[in-house]
């Protein structure tokens, strides 16, 4: 009986090695891709939230300008006025006479984000 030896040729063995090493590239690139995207949405809420806090800011504290100036009989801001605060704009959408009763309504925005502040004033003294 006679026996053989075969061997397995070098260059299919390199071959097969690089056909692994390539696929493992491919699945960490996959991952890396994949982790990359989760970050982009996470930063853009991110940044709306920012963005929201601003325009409720700038709202709030043009409310109360208005609010100060009903107050102490000064005519606040007309219906129509926009104000820049910041990186925001507030806008009056509603306001009130000196001395008198009604709503205060500023609409602040920054960016693509809105917020309105309502602020309803009273004579009647408690």
């Amino acid at each position: 009986m006679t026996t053989t030896n075969t061997t397995i040729p070098s260059n299919n063995r390199r071959g097969a090695a690089v056909a692994a090493v390539v696929l493992l590239i491919a699945a960490v690139q996959m991952v890396a891709i994949t982790s990359v995207g989760g970050g982009r949405h996470d930063a853009d809420q991110a940044i709306r939230r920012v963005m929201t806090q601003r325009a409720y800011f700038a709202a709030d504290s043009a409310a109360l300008i208005a609010c100060r100036q009903a107050q102490s009989g000064q005519t606040p801001p007309a219906a129509g006025t926009t104000l820049v605060v910041g990186n925001a704009t507030a806008t009056f959408k509603q306001t009130t006479g000196a001395l008198t009763a009604g709503d205060i309504v500023v609409e602040g925005k920054a960016d693509n984000s809105a917020r309105r502040v309502k602020i309803s004033l009273s004579t009647s003294v408690p």
